[in-house]
């Protein structure tokens, strides 16, 4: 379950912070730990979480057939079953997790951080 946590993560961060001067003003918000930042940012991986949970109860499988987590989250190609899971309707955290991320790019506000580089 993390892998694919931090999987997604890593992408979606990655979209927002680039490389270079911005992953470097993140790093001293992020050792700074302030809490305008990081409130947003663990809203965003705790939904991402909630997400990635749901994507198990509902592919897991029912009565006797069902995977537990640990048989379950070894299975190949369960980043692409679980990309397909996060685009479709059944993801009901994708809208909110969305919107987190969108709440802490603006509380980054990477133009102004530039004390940190």
């Amino acid at each position: 379950m993390k892998w694919l946590v931090l999987n997604y993560a890593w992408v979606r961060m990655g979209q927002i912070l680039g490389t270079g001067e911005n992953e470097l003003l993140f790093r001293g918000t992020y050792e700074q730990q302030f809490d305008d930042v990081m409130v947003p940012l663990n809203a965003v991986i705790d939904g991402m979480f909630k997400a990635v949970d749901s994507f198990y109860r509902s592919e897991r499988g029912h009565g006797e057939e069902a995977k537990d987590e640990s048989t379950f989250f070894q299975l190949a190609n369960l980043d692409k079953m679980s990309t397909r899971f996060w685009n479709s309707n059944r993801n009901k955290y994708k809208n909110r997790t969305e919107s987190r991320i969108e709440k802490f790019e603006t509380a980054l506000d990477l133009k102004n951080l530039t004390e940190f580089v």
